[in-house]
């Protein structure tokens, strides 16, 4: 498979083209150039936790690109394997604000919206779903 880095933020995807607009900054297909993969100097590469998404910049970043959770907490420094998602816990992923659960049940109610248990979403049914 293919990689594609936005040379304007740094967001990594694979795939056989890239997509027609970035998912973190907006910027058009354009400016995405094939890469090999290394990590450039300065940048790090971080595994959200909630979705597996591998993202690359300076910085812990705040917002998944793949997922939409938001929360720095739900990034760890990549160190390329996939323990890190794995140990991860049972998650859950409040679809009104993004906001993610570690708990076995589906929370009753969003401590962060408001929402309803009906608004989670399982981190094994998102998966199930992107296939």
């Amino acid at each position: 498979m293919k990689k594609w880095k936005c040379e304007v933020c740094g967001y990594v995807m694979e795939g056989e083209t890239p997509c027609e607009v970035c998912p973190v900054c907006g910027a058009g297909e354009n400016v995405f150039a094939k890469t090999d993969g290394q990590v450039e100097e300065g940048m790090k590469q971080w595994l959200c936790l909630f979705c597996g998404f591998i993202y690359e910049t300076a910085e812990k970043p705040e917002l998944c690109p793949e997922c939409q959770v938001k929360g720095t907490n739900m990034f760890v420094e990549y160190d390329k394997n996939q323990e890190q998602f794995k140990d991860a816990g049972t998650m859950f992923r409040c679809k009104a604000c993004g906001l993610v659960q570690v708990q076995d049940e589906v929370p009753s109610e969003c401590p962060a919206c408001g929402a309803s248990s009906t608004a989670f979403i399982s981190r094994d049914k998102w998966l199930e779903n992107r296939k």
